[in-house]
């Protein structure tokens, strides 16, 4: 794949830096069967991408923000043998290798005086990588039974440095002063994870699947000593003493699935959940995004939740589909907010505090609904809902979520499917749940307004095997911006308007 992309327009305009140098990706999958029940598969994957806009920026007093360059290597081994014997009916495992490198940039230059101007830049790079293993071993215990038991291991380090410039110059004339900084925003660290799980599921007069399940989780955090990460917490600061952290988990999960007729199901589930603190909202210190300089919360806790849900499914001829209402309770819910300070990152230049912190009680609930169908005469259609309502508990505040969102979809086919042609309504609600401070003042979000997109298109089978789409997003031209894009105070960006999608599929 190769891909790039100039700065799109919005229904009011160019989004600046909105574009993509150059994106390429080779994806390469491979296997072999051997003996009629083994199976060997390669799956490795290259990306590479440059000069990838931050849509908005520059904007204000916003500096212009960019990546140079996002990288992912992916390599996975995989192996499978079925039928080993009547109750071993398939063994997977899967060893794979992943790396993912970034770097973030930052560059503003403003006026500081009679013929001076201070140009500040950063550059945040980081390195993730991870090394896995996988096995599942499925057995089956009787004609109406069968378990699965899993080993799940993987080794994780992150690394990562941030490099500040503040450069201040005279107009035509010499460099006042150039001053450049370079430190780790995380020690050096490895995390290494264990998870062994097993689960069931049991067929009971044919009306009736029970689903269980249990899991044990091991985690093991290692940060060393790293000259130039800082502890903060001391003074004068002084580079973080090593420590080593261990976590143990033990959750289970319990679903249900009735056959209340031949076309509805009664569906429900129960589960617990164990979420620990990764290494960047543990110890990461710098800057996040163009107005957000986060620092490290070494005390965070892990986040748990019990989780409930609870729908029907239904399915006929015409007509399927399915409506259910969910529930969480978090404890210690880990969430990204501002602290209500600043940081000095250059001269007179001055970021937002922000940081995770642990929210002791947490809720959040909604509704997910779809239905779709098709009619012998050639119609056919699509409706989805969802609902999200999320509330801090202790501090009785809402967490901001996504609004209602509604979804419709109808289009006409002939017999053959040679010829299609389709519409797709998306309305978003407006989100006015926002947390206010103690003033009464938005916090860390703003509301976000509704908002309605048309989009129309057709097709036609050129060959058996090729189809020519023609598609027009946004056909009103409808100037919007998603809810977690609109509610930055800082930067709330437009998505594109009408625009034209023109694709040849061909299959072979």
């Amino acid at each position: 794949g190769l891909r790039e992309a100039s700065d799109y327009e919005s229904a009011e305009g160019t989004v600046v830096n909105s574009g993509l140098g150059q994106a390429d990706d080779v994806n390469l999958k491979a296997g072999y069967e051997f003996l009629g029940k083994h199976h060997i598969g390669l799956d490795a994957i290259r990306f590479r991408a440059s000069d990838i806009g931050y849509p908005g920026t520059p904007s204000g007093e916003m500096p212009k923000l960019f990546f140079p360059y996002h990288d992912r290597d992916k390599m996975a081994l995989e192996y499978e043998a079925k039928d080993l014997s009547p109750r071993l009916p398939s063994l997977k495992a899967t060893a794979y290798y992943q790396k993912q490198a970034k770097q973030f940039d930052s560059d503003l230059a403003t006026p500081a005086g009679p013929g001076m101007t201070l140009v500040s830049s950063s550059q945040t790079r980081s390195d993730v990588r991870r090394y896995g293993l996988n096995v599942q071993q499925l057995v089956s215990t009787s004609q109406d039974e069968f378990s699965i038991l899993g080993l799940e291991y993987y080794r994780e380090s992150v690394d990562g440095d941030r490099t500040a410039r503040s450069t201040m110059l005279m107009d035509g004339g010499p460099v006042i002063f150039d001053v450049e900084d370079t430190a780790s925003t995380v020690p050096r660290n490895t995390l290494d994870a264990v998870g062994i799980y097993l689960s069931n599921e049991q067929s009971i007069l044919d009306r009736v699947v029970v689903t269980s399940g249990l899991r044990f989780d091991h985690f093991q955090t290692r940060t060393e000593k790293t000259p130039d990460y800082m502890d903060t917490r001391l003074e004068p600061p002084q580079p973080f003493e090593p420590v080593t952290e261990r976590l143990n988990s033990l959750n289970g999960s319990l679903g249900l699935v009735l056959k209340l007729t031949g076309n509805l199901n009664l569906v429900g589930n129960l589960a617990s959940a164990y979420r620990a603190p990764n290494v960047v909202e543990t110890y990461f210190y710098g800057r996040a995004s163009g107005s957000e300089f986060v620092i490290p919360n070494y005390d965070l806790e892990p986040e748990k939740s019990v989780n409930a849900d609870l729908g029907v499914k239904f399915n006929s001829a015409y007509f399927g589909g399915s409506v259910a209402f969910f529930q969480s309770w978090f404890t210690d819910f880990i969430e990204l907010e501002s602290t209500g300070d600043s940081v000095e990152v250059g001269p007179g230049q001055y970021l937002d505090e922000w940081h995770y912190v642990n929210i002791a009680e947490a809720q959040i609930r909604g509704v997910e609904a779809e239905v779709d169908g098709s009619l012998p005469i050639g119609l056919f259609g699509s409706f989805g809902l969802t609902y999200t309502w999320g509330q801090n508990t202790t501090l009785d505040q809402p967490l901001f979520v996504a609004p209602l969102k509604l979804v419709f979809g109808a289009g006409w086919k002939d017999a053959s499917d040679r010829f299609r042609v389709e519409g797709t309504l998306r309305h978003v609600a407006e989100q006015n749940r926002i947390p206010k401070d103690s003033e009464g003042k938005y916090m860390d979000r703003l509301p976000t307004p509704s908002f309605t997109v048309l989009s129309v298109g057709g097709s036609v089978k050129l060959f058996d095997w090729q189809r020519l789409s023609v598609r027009v997003n946004n056909l009103t031209d409808e100037a919007y911006s998603e809810p977690y894009n609109a509610s930055s105070p800082y930067n709330p960006v437009l998505e594109p308007g009408r625009n034209l999608v023109v694709s040849l599929t061909t299959t072979f």
